[in-house]
């Protein structure tokens, strides 16, 4: 084989290639520029166009796989990149996804950095660190070889394991970049360790033809394949947060930098999620009941969690588990669905509840980040008594947000819970529809205390406060309006998914 790098290639992986050269800029730039406000402002400004450009790479990319582009939609790629990685619509979808988080909570973290904090001198390797994670998770989504999703899955915990622990002075975080890093060693072994049993039993590494996992005349693991596959998938469950392997969710949320947790939260989500797709052919199909139990548990231990919570970081971690919850529910729906009309169907609303999942999360954190510089007591339910009046625009973002969260109508929420429901239903998993529905009228109670906390309660101060940086003020606005616009029209939003197929 010749290990040559075509122009297909470098043209299919440019919206990670953006990021990479912008990680690497940001880096010679943060060496050589004397520290200061102007260094800082281009370190931040090229990052965000690095993203940016992978955004509009990956957005023109989709468009060209359309059916109705002019030109065939057929890209072949080359003999390095062809045997191990994706081209298709859901993974050009996936990595805008993806990009577009990272932009988010690069843009929210502004209002995070304080002047003389000992964090504030490594600015740029922050920076570089972020741009890195896309890049990591965008090799997850695409691989179609294990040994380069391993690759990707470590280059984006690595980012993460730092990130985690940023906060140096803060004992807190550091304890949560240990026990994230200590976890997440052993999820990457269980990862490796599957890997090997699936190349004893296959031959290879490759992931199988893609389809629903119960379809006849696809290959199906067996021996130790099918060991593989189910150790493999603890490692994938480990990084969504599924149940019982979130226990570092809670504590590592909690202590990591508000815009980190903004980040953890919905792109490492997302990017487990995509590789649980491609990988569905490796879990043994005898155990796929298995998939049901877990959503189950994910929803009863997440909801029980958070009703409980009064440290809105901690609530959101728990809430999130049971959101994975959900998204198994979907997941669980493309692996038993009746031929390919049911997966697809599955897919796409596994696709759109991870888009307003990472919106919404994003937008109830940067709220957090916006102003916690401020009044840190506002990471908590106590902190957020009379914030309505405080700061009535932070208020009235986080409202919509746990209102999405909810899935109360007419956010975008509501749709994303619909479409996995419904998709649920199309694929005969009705009893486990009515349980998640049910769940979700349990997440009601705390998604209504913030509520409550924002509008009902008085807070011990009746000083006005205002928010720390105006372009995270603006992007929450952004990330606001797209909640409810998406609420208010999804078939605008649905319609970008009609022709994603597995």
């Amino acid at each position: 084989m010749h290990f040559s790098f075509t122009s297909t290639d470098f043209y299919v992986l440019l919206p990670l290639l953006f990021p990479v050269f912008g990680a690497i800029l940001v880096l010679c730039l943060d060496l050589l520029l004397k520290p200061g406000k102007g260094a800082r402002t281009l370190v931040h400004g090229l990052s965000l166009l690095s993203l940016l450009g992978g955004i509009l790479a990956g957005v023109q990319q989709y468009l060209y796989l359309q059916p109705s582009h002019p030109l065939p939609p057929k890209i072949a790629l080359g003999p390095l990149l062809e045997p191990v990685f994706h081209f298709q619509p859901w993974t050009v979808l996936g990595s805008i996804l993806l990009l577009f988080l990272t932009l988010i909570s690069l843009l929210l973290s502004g209002a995070w950095w304080k002047e003389g904090d000992e964090e504030f001198r490594a600015y740029g390797e922050f920076h570089v660190l972020t741009l890195f994670f896309p890049v990591g998770a965008g090799l997850l989504l695409g691989a179609k070889n294990l040994m380069l999703a391993f690759i990707g899955l470590e280059i984006l915990s690595i980012s993460l394991y730092v990130l985690v622990a940023f906060r140096r002075s803060r004992t807190k975080s550091v304890e949560a970049g240990l026990k994230y890093f200590l976890l997440g060693a052993f999820g990457a072994a269980f990862f490796v360790y599957g890997s090997a049993l699936i190349y004893a039993g296959q031959g290879n590494l490759d992931l199988p033809a893609m389809g629903t996992i119960l379809q006849e005349g696809l290959p199906q693991p067996f021996g130790y394949a099918a060991l593989g596959g189910a150790i493999l998938f603890i490692a994938l469950f480990f990084k969504a947060s599924i149940a019982p392997f979130h226990m570092w969710t809670p504590d590592v949320y909690e202590g990591a930098p508000t815009p980190i947790t903004a980040l953890m939260s919905t792109g490492t989500k997302a990017a487990a999620f995509f590789l649980l797709i491609s990988a569905a052919r490796l879990f043994p199909h005898e155990l796929v009941p298995v998939f049901t139990f877990l959503a189950i548990l994910s929803i009863l231990v997440g909801n029980a969690g958070a009703l409980v919570q009064t440290n809105l970081k901690r609530l959101l971690a728990y809430s999130g588990i049971a959101h994975a919850g959900y998204l198994l529910v979907a997941y669980q729906a493309m692996a038993v669905g009746q031929g390919q009309t049911d997966a697809g169907i599955a897919l796409r609303a596994l696709l759109f509840y991870l888009a307003v999942y990472g919106i919404t999360n994003l937008a109830a954190l940067g709220v957090l980040s916006w102003i916690e510089r401020k009044d840190p007591e506002i990471v908590t339910l106590e902190g957020l008594k009379g914030l309505g009046r405080r700061n009535p625009i932070a208020a009235a973002i986080l409202a919509i947000a746990a209102l999405s969260l909810a899935g109360i109508p007419p956010t975008a929420g509501f749709w994303a819970k619909y479409q996995i429901f419904a998709a649920s239903i199309q694929a005969g998993q009705i009893p486990l529809a009515i349980f998640a529905i049910l769940g979700s009228v349990i997440g009601l109670y705390y998604y209504l205390k913030i509520l409550v906390a924002l509008y009902f309660k008085e807070g011990t101060s009746s000083e006005t406060l205002s928010g720390n940086g105006l372009a995270t003020g603006l992007t929450l606005s952004f990330c606001a309006s797209a909640i409810l616009l998406v609420g208010i029209l999804p078939d605008l939003f649905l319609n970008v998914l009609v022709n994603v197929r597995l």
